[in-house]
């Protein structure tokens, strides 16, 4: 009998401590979410109704520089969505080097909306750079009527890079058609068709890159490899011949 109560409070004493750590992580969530909610409430009380400042004025004092971090977190809670601010903001904090968050705040500053095209491109430019490709392929693909060519080499890059190669083939044919040639474009776009067993239409395109620079190593390896495939036996050993004269 004795054995049993001592199980009985055992598992009493169980059951409150499980009871304890749910109201804890209540308390915590409430807690965060009420600071939340205060934070934003004082953050309108003072931007809007202490300071009078209008989503033009904010975005003139951002613009002018120098501005402290927690300006800007609390001008965007005293106004949230507001596309101005969110691009003030965006360009801010990347001018600040947080690079990340200044891109999240202008990619949502246009998201459903008209951008500039240069806009579309600078932004498309900073991701990629990063090598953000996902991130690029996302952003130009929700604003598709605003693409130009040089927008689209850098859609159609990060398509080959994300191993997407169809889809690659019809942006970086469309960029070469607009811009012209490109030994990186023109590289990529034979690469894609070979990947995609389209050795033929890969040819010129890497005979184009060649021309351009008959010293790329990983350019002429390719095109002999592709010689081959093709039974183009002469034209891959007059190559190999030819680097074989300017190596020496």
């Amino acid at each position: 009998m004795g054995n049993i109560f001592k199980s009985d409070v055992k598992i009493k004493k169980g059951k409150k401590r499980w009871v304890v750590l749910l109201l804890l992580i209540c308390a915590i969530c409430i807690s965060y979410f009420n600071s939340y909610r205060v934070y934003s409430f004082y953050s309108k009380v003072y931007i809007i109704y202490w300071c009078k400042y209008l989503a033009d004025d904010i975005v003139k004092i951002i613009d002018s520089g120098n501005i402290k971090q927690s300006f800007i977190d609390m001008s965007l809670r005293a106004y949230p969505n507001n596309q101005k601010i969110m691009h003030s903001a965006g360009n801010a904090y990347m001018k600040a080097g947080l690079i990340d968050k200044g891109l999240e705040m202008s990619v949502l500053a246009y998201e459903g909306g008209d951008i500039p095209l240069s806009e579309l491109y600078n932004l498309s430019k900073i991701m990629f750079d990063r090598k953000n490709y996902a991130d690029v392929v996302s952003f130009v693909k929700s604003h598709e009527q605003m693409k130009d060519a040089r927008i689209a080499g850098l859609l159609g890059t990060s398509l080959f890079f994300l191993e997407r190669y169809d889809e690659a083939i019809v942006e970086l044919e469309h960029s070469l058609r607009a811009q012209g040639s490109d030994i990186e474009k023109l590289f990529f776009l034979a690469t894609c068709y070979i990947k995609t067993g389209k050795d033929l239409q890969a040819l010129p395109h890497l005979e184009r890159a060649y021309s351009l620079d008959k010293t790329n190593r990983k350019i002429i390896g390719d095109l002999v490899a592709l010689y081959g495939r093709l039974g183009q036996t002469q034209k891959a050993s007059d190559l190999l011949n030819s680097l074989s004269w300017r190596l020496k």
